[in-house]
């Protein structure tokens, strides 16, 4: 009987103990805008892509892009040399702790 009261003791301690959540602790999303998403979609493709660097012609279509209110996909293309490339990049932003806004960014392409 006194080990069960104290095992029960114990674990009503065990739980107090844990750290409580923060009421500032959930971070929302921030809404991200079409013109966020564009400009995050030209970084991307300028640091990964040296054909987008070196391009002939090429477009980024984030008009019709809104998936929810902090996530677009955008249509990119572009052609250059003999290489031509087209696919859909996912731009979403995620809010860091430090008060700065990051995009996660993921391209699929094809050759044309």
């Amino acid at each position: 009987m006194k080990l069960r009261l104290l095992v029960s003791v114990a674990a009503v301690l065990g739980v107090l103990a844990l750290p409580a959540s923060a009421p500032g602790a959930y971070v929302e999303h921030p809404t991200i805008t079409e013109q966020e998403a564009f400009r995050g979609t030209q970084h991307f493709l300028a640091k990964k892509y040296s054909g987008w660097r070196k391009r002939a012609a090429g477009y980024i279509d984030c008009r019709p892009g809104r998936i929810n209110r902090y996530t677009w996909s955008c249509a990119v293309g572009w052609l250059a040399g003999r290489n031509c490339w087209q696919g859909r990049v996912r731009v979403e932003n995620e809010y860091k702790e430090d008060g700065v806004v990051y995009y996660s960014i993921r391209f699929r392409a094809r050759p044309c």
